[in-house]
């Protein structure tokens, strides 16, 4: 079996941070939760698929889900555009989950 290549262009810090994904200009949302991120995306789970080339709002609470309060995650956006670059679901057969890997929009000045 071949490694594969790391496609990433900048390094990824390791988090557990509360995480709200929704469609673009659109109400409500769905919970996830990031797990790791970089100065160019991120990876987080969710219970709900979204399509690989899908535009994101991306909303990070900065809350841990096993205590109280806030932290602050350097580097880590608390509002962002996002591209959803891949979507794979976690094999489990009590409840559907995914992971997927999201590419920032970059801002325009």
């Amino acid at each position: 079996m071949a490694a594969s290549r790391e496609k990433r262009s900048s390094k990824r810090c390791t988090c557990k941070a509360t995480t709200r994904l929704s469609y673009s200009n659109t109400e409500g949302g769905h919970e996830a939760l990031t797990v790791n991120y970089g100065e160019d995306g991120m990876c987080v789970k969710s219970n709900s698929y979204f399509q690989p080339g899908t535009t994101i709002l991306i909303k990070t609470g900065y809350r841990t889900p096993q205590a109280e309060g806030t932290y602050t995650l350097e580097g880590l956006p608390t509002i962002v555009h996002a591209e959803v670059k891949w979507c794979r679901e976690i094999k489990n057969p009590i409840i559907s989950s995914y992971t997927m890997g999201v590419k920032y929009y970059l801002p325009y000045y």
